[in-house]
């Protein structure tokens, strides 16, 4: 007949003479494993000081990549455009320079560089917004320039470029189209 072992020598009697439930084992709050002063802890490599993950890193709004400082801007002069041309026009005191798509009209404003005549120009309606030209808060749409072939012309929609943004609702009482009478062409950059 088997015997039992006394009560006080098993294996999960009182913390004093086991190994399993000793408040001095691996899982303390004294040892290295688990404490918090371990590799875990906020002076570890995860800090805010490192150089990963700071706010003094390369994505800062100082650096050339991501600030709105950099060469990203929203100013648009026009330079990297392609499919049509850069025509500076003399419109009486005024000069004005407007991005052009109609091939027929650039064609035509190339073989009027340097001359001293005044043509009439039909520009289409004019488009409060500015564009490739600074000084001026408007521009001409871009598909629709042609050249007047002969008298006589209406001067309804005749206007110097200064007259258009002095007064935007009032320069053409009849519509918004735009054709100056006194245009010389003064250059032609051709991006075609």
């Amino acid at each position: 007949m088997l015997s039992g072992c006394p009560a006080g020598d098993d294996d999960d009697s009182s913390a004093a003479d086991d190994d399993d439930d000793s408040t001095d084992d691996d899982d303390s709050t004294d040892d290295d494993d688990d404490s918090t002063d371990d590799d875990d802890s906020t002076d570890d490599d995860d800090s805010t000081d490192d150089d990963d993950d700071s706010t003094d890193d390369d994505d800062s709004t100082d650096d050339d990549d991501d600030s709105t400082d950099d060469d990203d801007s929203a100013a648009d002069d026009c330079s990297s455009r392609i499919g049509g041309a850069m025509i500076a026009f003399q419109m009486g005191p005024d000069q004005i320079t407007l991005w052009q798509t109609e091939d027929a009209f650039i064609d035509e404003a190339i073989s009027r560089v340097g001359s001293s005549a005044n043509s009439m120009a039909g520009l289409g309606d004019v488009v409060y917004a500015p564009d490739c030209d600074p000084q001026w808060s408007f521009h001409a749409p871009y598909a629709v320039g042609f050249w007047f072939s002969s008298p006589p012309f209406s001067n309804h929609c005749d206007a110097l470029p200064s007259e258009i943004a002095g007064q935007p609702s009032s320069w053409n009482p009849i519509d918004n189209s735009w054709c100056p009478l006194s245009v010389r062409v003064l250059s032609v950059d051709d991006r075609r």
